[in-house]
This record gives structure tokens, sequence and C-alpha cells, in this order.
């Protein structure tokens, strides 16, 4: 299971890259002037390292999820015998994915080559949406004080916004969502009940015979 989740995760990643990579570019050709813009927010946005940073992020939440995908791998029950045994395996775990994470980064630089990635996806849709004149501008206001303190706060006021919305929404989501699933549960008992064949009637039992009254 932990395995399969890491393998979907990763896809999804990489299913999203390439979507946005064979990304049409609807107006044709772009200057070299234009391009050149382009490069400029590219750097100074350090957009070229969001692909390391996704895959910092990734490999530091697979860490703690690869004890049990080696033990998948290796077809190894976690219940270890003795607090020695489970020790050894651990430490076998932190050296593998050490050398797991090592192997990953520099297949991931040269098979995916993230830079030119990067490039490939910011060309047409910084072209498709800005003019020149608009990046010039962008330009300029990231190399003021306040766009560079932007560029450093963004990051850490949508991560905590994120966390903020967890907490305040979280409690009320769980709460509709319950309900609605126990609605749902109970329309779907009441059609399963209407639409059941009444159960047929028992037969009426015959009158037992009065009993002869004696004359007395």
């Amino acid at each position: 299971m932990m395995l399969r989740r890491f393998a979907i995760s990763l896809a999804i990643f990489l299913s999203a890259f390439a979507g946005l990579y064979l990304a049409e570019n609807p107006q044709g050709e772009i200057s070299l002037e234009k391009k050149a813009l382009i490069r400029d927010l590219i750097v100074i946005t350090d957009a070229d390292k969001l692909g390391s940073e996704f895959v910092d992020a990734m490999l530091k939440n697979v860490e703690d999820q690869y004890p049990d995908i080696l033990a998948q791998l290796l077809s190894k029950n976690m219940d270890f015998a003795t607090p020695e045994a489970k020790q050894k395996f651990d430490a076998r775990a932190k050296e593998s994915f050490a050398r797991f994470a090592g192997k990953f980064r520099e297949r991931y630089q040269t098979k995916v080559n993230p830079a030119g990635v990067i490039e490939e996806i910011s060309y047409p849709l910084y072209d498709k949406y800005f003019t020149e004149q608009e990046l010039r501008d962008l330009i300029a206001f990231y190399r003021t004080p306040t766009g560079e303190k932007t560029l450093k706060v963004m990051p850490l006021l949508l991560q905590e916004s994120m966390e903020m919305s967890s907490r305040l929404v979280g409690p009320k989501l769980n709460g509709f969502l319950t309900e609605l699933l126990e609605e749902e549960k109970a329309f779907l008992l009441a059609q399963e009940e209407a639409a059941a064949p009444a159960a047929p009637k028992a037969p009426e039992a015959p009158a037992s015979p009065e009993a002869p009254k004696s004359d007395q």
C-alpha cells in the first residue's frame, strides 16, 4: 500500500508536469526580447528551483514511510522478534533510503532536466498571459524591497493559510460530511425498503370449535 501511494503521488506530479510541458503556444513564435524578459522573471522568482523543492518535499515525506516500503520490497514481516532486530532493520532502511534518495536526485536531473522543463512551461504561459511591458513591470516590482519581501513571504503565507484553513474548515467539513452520509444512508435504506416485495400474510388459524354445552 505504501509503495502504491508513493508511485501514485509521483505519477500525479509527473503527469501534471507533462501536461504543462506539452501545452501549445497559441501565439506562435516568441520574440528573443520577450524570451529574455521571461528568463529574467524565472531567475528573479526562483521558479527554476521549483522542481528541486518539490523533490525535497516529496523525499522528506517518503523518508518516514520508507521502512514500510522497504519491508514490502523485501517481503519482510515488520513484527520483529527482538528490539535488536528492529534496530538493525531501521539502520538498514536508513542506509537504503540515503542511497535511494541520492540516485533519485541524480536521475531526476538527467532524465527530467527540470530547468529545461521549467523554461518550456514558462515561455508559452508567460507569453500567453503577459505583454512585454507587463513583464518589465513585474521584473521592476520584484526588484524593489517590497517585491523581494513578497517573494520570500508568499510561500510562508500560502503554507500558513492552508494550515489555518484546515483548522477552521476541517471540523465543519467533517461535521456536515457525516450528516450528508447519514442522510444518504437513510435515503437508500428507505428506497430498498419501498422496493422490497411485501411479505405474504400468514394464513389465519381456523377457529376452534366450541365445546358442546351440557344440559344440567
